[in-house]
């Protein structure tokens, strides 16, 4: 990072110290206090403090024009609201310019020594890069907070999309399971596009058919051995 020649050390992140620069590091102080407050409250339902988290990271990156968008188990919990789907992990798809990485150290981020994980000391709150960009043809959705920020999580469709091409590569009772709580609600016509697209198409059909009949109660959710052969097109 570049730094004039009146320049100051946070931690081990420079910050300019002109009129514009002050201005800056102000407003990212209030955010780093704000985001330690929630990282540290343990009332703080796992959803609602990953979506708060977020759109702190978002504001603070704005000006650097990064978008982080929330994809991965996180993204199924938010979609499902499913218990049993609960992580920690917090994924993020995002560009990443040193820079980048100076606004999330600032705002009390420590990297881990994997260099993938960033994580809050002390707090249940940690986030990985997985990727830089999401996949051509995805869709992500922008969620209005009350405060006004947002957060930009990957779209249901092409959250279950993921999930389907994973048990193309290898069954996972897990997986299957994310996948069948992921359909209702989804846009089915959307849906049927994107898994031709990416080549689930088959998959992505016989799921649905479970996933209707299990909403509907006219069956259970299916026991490891018949996700297997579901995946397999048995």
């Amino acid at each position: 990072m570049q730094t004039g020649p009146f320049a100051f050390l946070w931690g081990s992140v420079a910050f300019e110290t002109s009129a514009a620069g002050r201005s800056a590091n102000i407003a990212r102080m209030s955010l780093r206090a704000e985001l330690l407050q929630i990282a540290a409250d343990p009332s703080c339902e796992v959803i609602d403090r990953t979506i708060a988290v977020t759109s702190i990271l978002a504001e603070a990156l704005a000006a650097l024009h990064v978008e982080p968008v929330l994809v991965g188990g996180m993204a199924v919990l938010f979609w499902t609201e499913a218990p049993e789907f609960t992580t920690h992990d917090i994924d993020l798809v995002m560009d990443e310019p040193p820079a980048a990485y100076e606004v999330i150290q600032a705002l009390g981020f420590e990297r881990a020594l994997d260099g993938r994980h960033w994580q809050i000391p002390g707090t249940p709150v940690y986030i990985e890069l997985p990727d830089r960009h999401l996949p051509d043809g995805a869709r992500v959705e922008d969620i209005r907070l009350p405060n006004g920020r947002s957060t930009r999580v990957l779209s249901q469709v092409d959250v279950l999309i993921v999930r389907l091409e994973e048990l193309m590569i290898g069954p996972r009772s897990d997986v299957a399971r994310q996948a069948l709580a992921l359909f209702p609600g989804v846009d089915r016509e959307r849906l049927a596009v994107r898994a031709e697209q990416v080549g689930v198409g088959g998959l992505a059909e016989r799921f649905g058919v479970v996933a209707d009949e299990v909403e509907s109660g006219m069956r259970d959710i299916p026991g490891t051995d018949e996700l297997y052969d579901l995946v397999k097109g048995v």
